[in-house]
């Protein structure tokens, strides 16, 4: 079994006022993320609560997005990590 794909969180913002269609999304982190081979990607940190600690270096882990099956990722924060 071969595990999801891994970035880390180069930037980030929480954003607290939503654009129209991402408000019952609010509060949510939206991220720069580099990847192992160097690039960076942005995406939506999926599972942010507020005041949940999100740090820069901080591990994270792609997936597919669930609700379309496009090519795209979200990536989820991992908890437990330290």
């Amino acid at each position: 079994m071969t595990s999801a794909p891994s970035a880390q969180i180069y930037s980030f913002t929480i954003v607290r006022t939503a654009a129209a269609g991402f408000v019952d999304r609010a509060p949510y982190c939206v991220a720069i993320l580099q990847t192992p081979e160097g690039s960076r990607v942005t995406a939506m940190v999926e599972g942010y609560e507020e005041g949940m600690g999100i740090e820069v270096g901080q591990s994270v882990q792609a997936r597919p997005d669930p609700e379309t099956g496009a090519a795209r990722y979200r990536f989820r924060a991992q908890r437990g990590t330290g």
